[in-house]
Formats: structure tokens, C-alpha cells, sequence
């Protein structure tokens, strides 16, 4: 059975997350795009007790787990931050982190993490507990213990073992695989700033081991009227025998 993004529109476009499936989330900076993994995994834990292993080389537990109480409460993250929740709030809280506590759910947060040892922890877990999906945030942020000759080329060289790597793995383990990436800010310099597939090509041979990209985007000239700016535009990019299709979802991320 298919694992629930927690976003209904998303589901109806993509059919939900698959085991196998390697997926890119990426974007701009700033654009919410780990607010949205953490999301995905406090769905995914709590709501259909699937066991999911998050590994943020960005924010610390305690950032996560607050970033997941906000999505399954609608308690807004300064609030939660600042502790000045009223007591029906306070009881919701509390029953979310029980929940988070009690689940399959396991955060990793150690920074410079490489490649290999999330492979090994990976591995770890699923032999323990069972594995339905990974999220890693973000892939810039990986290690490789290699040294490339070409220093030009080494950074590309790198995320190119990296992508291939967990392409792998998640076939090993079959196991969902989400990797947040961070787009260059120079987009933001461009007439157009909606990012386009060709902004990928950082990243090596993307089209030969994703299965779906994700993209959001932040315009906040768009649809002025009604401008919200927790809504966020996804360009859903679904890679079919090396076909692509292309939806727009707009989704409430509320913080």
C-alpha cells in the first residue's frame, strides 16, 4: 500500500509515495521545502504507522520534532517556540509528542553525515524495525569519503555517487527514498524565477535514477488578491521511461 504524502491534492496526482521510489524535493532557498519533508514524515509515522527514518543534516531533533507537532496541529511554530500555548493547545502538544515518542519513527540529526554511514544506519533500522521510507535533508549537505583528482569536477562527481547510491539503496531495502536538495539563489536573479528541470543538471544524471521531482516555488506576485504566504506552488515532475508529466498543486503549509 502507498504511503500518503499528507497533502490529499498530492495524492491524487502522484498516487501516493511507492516503496522504491526515489524522489527529489528542491527548490530555492527559504522556499519551505523542509518544513514540507518534516510533514511527510510526521504523516507518514503517526497517521498510518509506517516506520520512517529522517535524517536532517540541517536542524537539530528538538527543531524537527517541533516543525512535526506544528503539522499535525495547526499550533503555529512561534507560538510552539515561544511556549505561550493555551491549555487545549498544551494537551495537543503533548499528545503529538507521545505519539512521535511511541512511533516508528527514527531522527537522525548528526551533521557531516556521509553517504556510506547513512547507508549503514539505513540498513540498521530495517533490519530492526522494518523501513517504509527515508528522508534526507538535504543532499548538499552529504559527505563522500573520496577524493576526486579534478577539483572542478569534484563536487558534481560527488553528487553523482551520491544519487546513484541511494538509487541502491532503495532498491536494496525497497524502501521510499526522499531527497531534499537546494537549488542555486541565483534563480532569483532570472526575469522567470520558477525554477525549470535544466537547474537539475548540478546534480549529474538526475533523469537516470529519480522517479519524481518535486519542485517548489514561491511566487509571491502570483495570484495577488488572494496571496497567502504559506501557500507554496508544486511542479510535480513524474519520470516514466524517461517521460515527463507536469502538475501544479498548491498546498497550505500552516506555521
Amino acid at each position: 500500500m502507498n504511503i500518503s504524502w499528507g497533502f490529499k491534492a498530492l495524492d491524487t496526482v502522484t498516487e501516493g509515495i511507492k516503496s522504491g521510489d526515489f524522489i527529489m524535493i528542491t527548490g530555492a532557498p527559504s522556499t519551505g521545502k523542509s518544513i514540507f519533508a518534516s510533514t511527510i514524515a510526521a504523516s507518514a509515522a503517526l497517521q498510518e504507522k509506517k516506520s520512517v527514518a529522517f535524517f536532517s543534516l540541517e536542524l537539530s531533533t528538538d527543531h524537527l520534532k517541533r516543525n512535526m507537532i506544528c503539522s499535525q496541529t495547526n499550533i503555529s511554530i512561534s507560538k510552539l517556540r515561544a511556549n505561550i500555548l493555551d491549555s487545549n493547545e498544551n494537551i495537543t502538544k503533548n499528545r503529538i509528542e507521545k505519539g512521535i515518542a511511541e512511533s516508528l519513527l527514527t531522527i537522525d540529526d548528526t551533521a557531516a553525515l556521509s553517504i556510506n554511514d547513512l547507508c549503514v544506519k539505513a540498513r540498521y533500522i530495517s533490519r530492526k524495525v522494518g523501513l517504509d521510507l527515508i528522508i534526507i535533508d538535504y543532499l548538499q549537505l552529504l559527505i563522500v569519503n573520496r577524493d576526486y583528482t579534478n577539483v572542478d569536477e569534484c563536487r558534481k562527481l560527488e553528487l553523482t555517487e551520491i544519487l546513484y547510491t541511494l538509487r541502491a539503496l532503495a532498491n536494496e531495502l525497497n524502501v521510499a527514498i526522499i531527497l531534499v536538495s537546494q537549488l542555486d539563489s541565483s534563480i532569483n536573479e532570472r526575469d522567470d524565477k520558477c525554477p525549470i528541470l535544466g537547474d537539475l543538471n548540478k546534480f549529474g544524471p538526475w533523469e537516470e535514477v529519480l522517479d519524481m521531482v518535486l519542485i517548489f516555488y514561491h511566487d509571491e506576485n502570483a495570484h495577488i488578491e488572494s496571496y497567502n504566504s504559506n501557500m507554496r506552488e508544486l511542479i510535480v515532475k513524474r519520470i516514466h521511461e524517461k517521460k515527463l508529466d507536469n502538475v501544479k498543486v498548491w498546498l497550505n503549509l500552516l506555521y
